[in-house]
């Protein structure tokens, strides 16, 4: 059974993540957009205005975004979706792509953490993960790493 892979940034800078989604939508193909404020299911990017305006509006709300041809980093897959939870005027950033994508990279584990902590810089994150879905869990035996530490899960594609 194919799993997803997924990265989680904790406790991100709204306004960061807003200017990451416009740079995204230039260098990636959006397939769709959905929210659960209105359930609309968009092709185009709302301007980076109008996300704000959705992401400030919202009180418990969660964004999706699908992605095709995705560039991130050294990151490049078929397929990505972005989430962004909002609960109690926090934001949670997250991204999941199937296993068997990034089993065709030429990147490593190392290479992987190195451009999510890029990422969490960017964009303020207070904590950062990656492993199976879901990687948020009390029970870390899923992560491949989380900050700069390795593991528990080993890397064996």
């Amino acid at each position: 059974m194919a799993e997803n892979i997924e990265i989680l940034l904790e406790e991100v800078l709204v306004e960061k993540v807003i200017v990451l989604l416009s740079a995204l939508n230039t260098k990636s193909k959006l397939q769709y957009y959905r929210t659960t404020l209105d359930e609309f299911d968009g092709v185009q990017m709302p301007p980076p205005s109008e996300l704000k305006q959705r992401f400030d509006s919202a009180f418990i709300d969660y964004f999706y975004f699908r992605f095709s041809h995705f560039r991130l980093h050294k990151l490049e897959l078929p397929d990505a979706g972005i989430q962004v939870y909002k609960y109690d005027n926090c934001y949670d950033f997250s991204i999941d792509f199937p296993e068997c994508d990034f089993n065709k990279l030429d990147i490593s584990i190392g290479d992987l953490q190195e451009s999510v902590k890029i990422l969490a810089d960017n964009l303020s994150a207070k904590m950062y993960c990656c492993g199976y879905e879901p990687v948020f869990n009390f029970d870390l035996d899923n992560r491949f790493f989380t900050n700069d530490e390795l593991g528990p899960l080993s890397f064996n594609f």
